[in-house]
């Protein structure tokens, strides 16, 4: 709260109206500078000096984001194998019935907009069920 009492309204006003509309936001500043390849440059440095310093935090949003991705998993797909019932933590698995798509990525990298797309086809199972589904497609 420091912080911001620091900062004079109209900065503050500016600050709370890009977080509100980050799209318009970020598509003005692709338009503004999208080609340009001395801020594409000094873009690049600052997230890199951004992620030296803050490297803990980074590495935090990951972790994070990627056990949400996770729960949602088990939400949308199921906590449990649907041929044996097994339900211990770690031991379900995904898997496509219909194939996977070539040069496909774990689940936990896709994006939020991927990631329900992709949940749509996938079963859950554990990892013994997995392996004999896996067997019998061979």
């Amino acid at each position: 709260m420091h912080q911001e009492a620091s900062q004079n309204p109209a900065s503050l006003r500016v600050k709370r109206w890009r977080e509100q509309n980050r799209d318009r936001y970020n598509a003005y500043q692709r338009e503004q500078y999208g080609n340009d390849p001395i801020y594409r440059a000094n873009l690049k440095e600052r997230a890199k000096k951004w992620y030296e310093n803050n490297k803990d935090q980074a590495r935090a949003a990951v972790r994070r984001g990627r056990r949400d991705k996770r729960a949602f998993l088990a939400e949308v797909v199921g906590p449990s194998c649907i041929d044996c019932g097994d339900d211990r933590t770690g031991a379900v698995e995904y898997h496509h019935p219909h194939g996977k798509k070539k040069g496909q990525v774990p689940l936990t990298h896709l994006s939020w907009e991927a990631l329900k797309e992709e949940a749509m086809n996938l079963i859950a199972l554990c990892g013994a069920c997995h392996g004999v589904r896996h067997h019998k497609e061979v």
